[in-house]
């Protein structure tokens, strides 16, 4: 089996790439901040890139799933689905107590006599749980985008290649598939400081930072738990189950970082998110069997439909909203309120937020406070996402 192109020489590139990145990120940023609306005109080129980059997200999760969960025996992919389970349920566990410790935070407060209820609103709509997980028509699934629906069909496709003993052709087709879907991915990642440039100087420069003001504190609790999180508690609870060191699980998760950052889609990150957990894996044993290197590819995408601790932390908003209004909760109620939203949250936070709140007695209309610092929050979020990911993936391999 010939090598993948994201397998030749990793290391140098991760440290070129990642400075770029950075850099086009920061002069978008000051761009943004100097010129203000004149560069609304970036949004354009912005939304291409993206466009470019979710191009190849579903056929390389596709193909690459598929041929690797095909590769795989029996046996290796129960042990594979026994020990996912297990990691993915520990570091739910982890959100749950990082929510209910960072709401302790929030000062004692007497009620926010500041919130009327008709100054907000909300717009969420139902979605179609049936349509997002079961492919019903997988061709539909593919051109909506339905990300569990396409993982599920592709998960039945693997499973039944396991047995076929005429496999190999086919699963050789895939491999050179995913290979040339991984180049053209490679080639728009050096595109990445000019698309990037172009979204962070178009939302820098249309941001109004006054209507920021009232959420000083949800941003500052956000934001705070979710770097504590990324650079810190994940981290340090992968070095301590591994032999991966803090700074390569922080050079080899920069670009996808960057990417989540800048697009609000972790979407698109996730062949980064493969290639980088590979580079890891390689890293921590050189001598990894062919086979074995399926992980990456197999529980990514497999891990992308469940809720990730970006999404658990998003219910810190929940004790800021009781906090808000002078209804604060007690830590046994945000316990419950953590693991409820959990296990809640494989829709969109939109959907699971105003049942949260629903749940707890608070005004529905709190939820226009949630959406409105959404351009932060959702990038923030889609950070702990891409750290997930990586140290579910590292975890059990």
């Amino acid at each position: 089996m010939s090598q993948s192109p994201d397998k030749i020489s990793p290391s140098p590139k991760p440290k070129r790439t990642g400075c770029w990145i950075a850099l086009g990120l920061g002069l978008g940023v000051v761009c943004g901040i100097l010129f203000g609306e004149y560069c609304e005109f970036l949004q354009v080129v912005g939304r291409a890139y993206v466009g470019f980059l979710q191009m190849t997200v579903l056929p390389y999760l596709a193909v690459s799933l598929v041929a690797k969960l095909g590769r795989l025996n029996a046996v290796k992919a129960r042990q594979l689905g026994a020990r996912g389970f297990v990691a993915l349920l520990c570091l739910w566990g982890i959100g749950i107590l990082i929510v209910t410790l960072a709401s302790a935070i929030l000062p004692p407060m007497e009620g926010a006599s500041f919130f009327q209820s008709a100054n907000l609103q909300s717009e969420t709509s139902t979605p179609d749980f049936f349509a997002t997980f079961i492919p019903t028509n997988i061709f539909r699934s593919l051109s909506e985008e339905f990300v569990p629906a396409v993982v599920v069909f592709c998960v039945f496709c693997g499973i039944a290649l396991i047995s076929l003993p005429e496999k190999e052709p086919l699963l050789n087709f895939l491999d050179l598939c995913s290979q040339v879907i991984s180049r053209i991915n490679l080639f728009l990642v050096r595109l990445a400081p000019i698309g990037l440039f172009a979204l962070t100087a178009s939302a820098a420069g249309t941001l109004h930072i006054d209507e920021l003001s009232r959420l000083q504190a949800y941003l500052l609790l956000y934001g705070f738990v979710c770097l504590i999180t990324v650079f810190g508690v994940l981290p340090l609870f992968v070095c301590s189950l591994t032999r991966i060191g803090y700074w390569d699980l922080l050079r080899a998760a920069q670009e996808p970082l960057y990417t989540a950052i800048a697009t609000g889609k972790l979407f698109v990150a996730l062949p980064q998110i493969v290639e980088k957990c590979e580079w890891l894996i390689n890293q921590e044993a050189p001598e990894t069997h062919p086979t074995e290197e399926a992980t990456a590819n197999v529980l990514v995408p497999l891990a992308y439909p469940f809720p990730h601790l970006g999404k658990i932390l998003s219910f810190v908003f929940i004790s800021f909203s009781a906090w808000y209004v002078g209804q604060e909760l007690t830590p046994t109620q945000t316990l419950v309120m953590a693991g409820t939203g959990t296990v809640s949250s494989f829709a969109s936070p939109l959907v699971t937020i105003p049942y949260l709140l629903d749940q707890f007695q608070l005004p529905q209309d709190l939820i226009g406070l949630f959406i409105l610092p959404g351009f932060m929050t959702m990038r923030l979020g889609d950070m702990v996402g891409v750290m997930h990911m990586i140290a579910l993936t590292v975890i059990v391999y």
